[in-house]
């Protein structure tokens, strides 16, 4: 169908630049990807085509970063989001479409503009509920950053703290992947998607590692701002425009 070639095309193109971002940057792959697929993909499909199409390049950084993670800490994080994800993808598969594109803006939003978050919970296996917390509002809004400002708190250096990250991500998504197909979202018609977010995930990783970390930082964290902005602004028109 040249719609899905279209869409195959596309997507090749946007996981190419997620991978690359993500190597170079540490950060703002998930964005782009999502930003993209807004583009070609139906709103319901987003999220978890996200959690799918991302899971090769997870899967590389944690390879490559094994013997730096700290598996004690993936274990009891892993308890909580088998919770998380379950609750996460119930929500998002009962949203109607606009506001599932009003919840994805917002996240665009808080991505491009909330100051950082700096925490520390001190209760007993506080990972189980870092891990709950941090699958529910990224399976159900693909809000993240909860689990990251949990790790970032703990005594790493900072391989450990990339490698456990990766880890814990890569565990959350084999729980997330499940979840939603179990609440009706059906994979089978975007296998090519999947399939073509996983073949360009090594040339990103080339590519992120060899060019794009000559960009100067300061000039991605502002192209990456207005990038969310304008994504966040067209979301926000597909939430209310029904209703216009």
């Amino acid at each position: 169908m040249e719609f899905f070639d279209t869409t195959i095309i596309t997507m090749m193109l946007i996981s190419l630049l997620a991978s690359a971002f993500s190597v170079a940057f540490g950060f703002g792959g998930v964005f782009i990807l999502i930003g993209g697929m807004t583009l070609v993909l139906p709103m319901e499909s987003i999220l978890p085509l996200q959690a799918a199409g991302m899971m090769a390049s997870t899967m590389a950084r944690m390879s490559m970063l094994r013997t730096h993670i700290d598996w004690s800490y993936v274990k009891t994080f892993f308890i909580g989001s088998i919770f998380g994800s379950i609750l996460g993808a119930m929500l998002y598969t009962s949203l109607p479409t606009n506001m599932v594109a009003l919840a994805l803006a917002i996240v665009m939003f808080l991505a491009a503009w909330a100051p950082k978050a700096s925490f520390q919970l001190k209760i007993p296996h506080a990972e189980v509920l870092v891990g709950g917390i941090h699958a529910f509002l990224s399976t159900a809004f693909s809000f993240g950053g909860f689990m990251q400002a949990a790790i970032f708190r703990k005594s790493f250096n900072r391989m450990q703290i990339t490698a456990t990250i990766a880890a814990c991500a890569c565990a959350m998504t084999l729980v997330k992947i499940p979840s939603y197909a179990a609440f009706g979202f059906d994979y089978k018609p975007y296998i090519g998607v999947i399939l073509a977010c996983w073949i360009m995930a090594p040339p990103g990783t080339w590519i992120g590692r060899h060019f794009l970390n000559r960009m100067p930082e300061v000039v991605f964290r502002y192209g990456f701002k207005a990038m969310l902005t304008i994504v966040g602004l067209r979301l926000v028109w597909i939430a209310i425009s029904p209703l216009v």
